[in-house]
């Protein structure tokens, strides 16, 4: 808990381009630090979107989380727990295109 604390201080300090890149990071604890961080903000929402189809089931988790959240828990688009390749790009698409609607109302 302590050094996920200090992680994501240290990424809070990070410009809006720099935690876009962060979101992508090789490692997975920067990633879900980095979501974690930029779920405070509204403009990396489409940036955490990609993160539902992540090659790991936690940052899965910590983006739909954050994007839930988001969604002020009106909406869970997914991906579940365990959820096929296939149910990954559904639910990135679904979340895309409930974004985009939340852009253009």
């Amino acid at each position: 808990p302590l050094a996920r604390q200090g992680l994501e201080q240290q990424i809070g300090r990070a410009s809006e381009s720099s935690l876009r890149e962060l979101l992508s990071d090789p490692a997975f604890e920067i990633r879900k630090a980095a979501i974690r961080v930029a779920a405070t903000n509204r403009e990396l929402t489409r940036y955490i979107i990609e993160r539902v189809a992540d090659e790991r089931a936690d940052v899965r988790a910590e983006a739909r989380a954050a994007l839930t959240r988001r969604a002020n828990n009106k909406v869970d688009f997914g991906p579940m727990p365990g959820a096929t390749k296939a149910q990954q790009k559904k639910a990135l698409q679904q979340w895309q295109e409930w974004w985009d609607k939340q852009t253009r109302d």
